[in-house]
């Protein structure tokens, strides 16, 4: 007997595998488990995302928890809740770009998610501008 429990003699036993039975879901059919281990961050990564988190202290700490389009306190309308607004995206060099930031209300966060129109970006990034100059920030630094 072999691990499988076909015996030797039979060639089609040996070759025949054993197939485990697949779940099924009753909507969308046979469903497989994809068990992909979780990628580890590079050096390099771990190094950028330290230095968001530094610098995403520093900025909130001068915007007061509120959200710099509307002047709106975290409060229970808001979710309880600023969350940061990524304007022109998260890759290389915009990860730490203050002038990439704009903090808003759960609310404004959710429009702008599924509103990224060319002038709805302008708008906010006027709109960053500004409140990064009177923070003390010149263009170019983090």
């Amino acid at each position: 007997m072999t691990k499988m429990g076909c015996k030797r003699t039979d060639p089609k036993q040996s070759i025949k595998k054993t197939r485990k039975p697949l779940k099924i879901d009753i909507k969308n059919g046979p469903v497989k488990k994809n068990r992909k281990p979780i990628r580890h961050m590079s050096k390099l990564e771990e190094k950028r995302q330290a230095e968001y988190r530094e610098v995403r202290a520093i900025v909130r700490s001068k915007g007061f928890n509120v959200s710099e389009l509307s002047g709106e306190p975290a409060t229970w309308e808001s979710g309880f809740i600023i969350e940061l607004h990524h304007i022109r995206g998260r890759k290389g060099p915009l990860l730490c770009d203050p002038f990439n930031w704009i903090f808003l209300t759960n609310a404004q966060h959710v429009y702008y998610q599924k509103h990224p129109t060319e002038e709805n970006r302008l708008y906010l990034k006027s709109i960053v501008f500004e409140i990064r100059i009177q923070q003390g920030y010149t263009k170019g630094e983090k």
